[in-house]
């Protein structure tokens, strides 16, 4: 072992318990998956708001 550098013994990763999914937790999983419209919207202002940060920033570099 070198100097300096620690040897760290890993473990195998542990397997995942197979689950049963029913009906009701599709749904829920389904509904979670969607984008609504106010996700959107917060993007879309998210963006607005970065792109407006961005141009003030190279016009006070280059200006």
């Amino acid at each position: 072992m070198t100097p300096g550098r620690h040897h760290v013994a890993r473990r195998p990763p542990t397997p995942v318990a197979a689950t049963t999914v029913t009906p009701e937790r599709a749904e829920n999983l389904q509904a979670g998956r969607e984008v609504t419209q106010w996700a959107v919207l917060y993007y879309v202002s998210y963006m607005v708001a970065a792109c407006y940060l961005l141009t003030n920033l190279l016009v006070g570099v280059v200006g």
